[in-house]
């Protein structure tokens, strides 16, 4: 969005994946992007938090993007107002998916999963461990309020299934999050679902389909601890454009009018 709006980027890679982002970076270079459109920083783990602020504070950084956890969100934020930079922030959330009564519950059930593991490339299973950090795919229910699975990610396999005495109590549960990013809606009636999307707390709702949707053509926000500002198409290059007016006034300033 940022070189869409004709701004020059400094991307700070991930110190656990840096090469992943050089390698991006490659791409672009190799697709025609004049060099130093893109300028990539890499540093230790330990002086992550000081080069951020580094590159945060530099006067020719006008505005910062984040993608990333609502944790370190919480820090950039807290930054760019000490150096009174304005900030785009896509961050965590947990997405939840309303099967409603009238749904069709076995494409409901597969849209579920898909939506649970998508782009995790691992098979399914029991409540088994394949090693010490890693759980085969599956379905965690009786969830406590005060568990952390029942609001934060897990950033693993799972997916916690909750029941809903009506469609109020449904909707009750999906907005008792502190984040609001995607959720879905399962019914073979749309006006139906229409009616729950529109009591839902979350900045994208998908009617049947997997929660990780979205289109080029339509803004992407976050809402709740989701996140700030708007993502995607149009509205992406705006957040990373100024506007400015421009007044046109007589040469001679308005004193020098006169009535003939």
């Amino acid at each position: 969005m940022a070189l869409a709006a004709g701004c020059t980027v400094v991307v700070k890679a991930s110190e656990l994946c840096p090469h992943t982002h050089h390698l991006l970076l490659e791409a672009f270079e190799e697709a025609g992007i004049p060099s130093g459109v893109i300028n990539m920083i890499q540093a230790r783990r330990e002086d992550a938090a000081a080069v951020t602020e580094a590159i945060v504070a530099h006067k020719a950084i006008r505005k910062v993007d984040f993608i990333g956890s609502a944790a370190v969100g919480s820090k950039v934020g807290q930054l760019c107002a000490k150096y009174l930079k304005p900030v785009l922030m896509e961050l965590g959330g947990k997405g939840p998916a309303l099967v409603l009564e009238d749904a069709d519950l076995e494409q409901a059930a597969k849209l579920c999963a898909m939506g649970a593991v998508a782009d995790h490339g691992q098979l399914s299973g029991g409540l088994q461990y394949l090693s010490e950090t890693s759980l085969k795919p599956t379905l965690v229910t009786n969830v406590s309020r005060n568990a952390r699975i029942f609001d934060e990610e897990t950033f693993g396999p799972s997916a916690s299934v909750y029941m809903a005495q009506d469609d109020d109590d449904a909707v009750a549960k999906a907005n008792d999050s502190a984040y609001g990013l995607n959720a879905a809606v399962h019914s073979r009636s749309w006006e139906h679902a229409f009616e729950i999307a529109k009591q839902l707390e979350y900045g994208q709702v998908h009617i049947n389909n997997v929660t990780c949707t979205d289109a080029p053509g339509v803004p992407i926000k976050g809402v709740k601890g989701s996140g700030w500002g708007t993502s995607n198409s149009i509205w992406g290059i705006e957040e990373f454009s100024v506007q400015k007016s421009v007044y046109f006034h007589p040469t001679g300033g308005l004193g020098m009018l006169a009535r003939h």
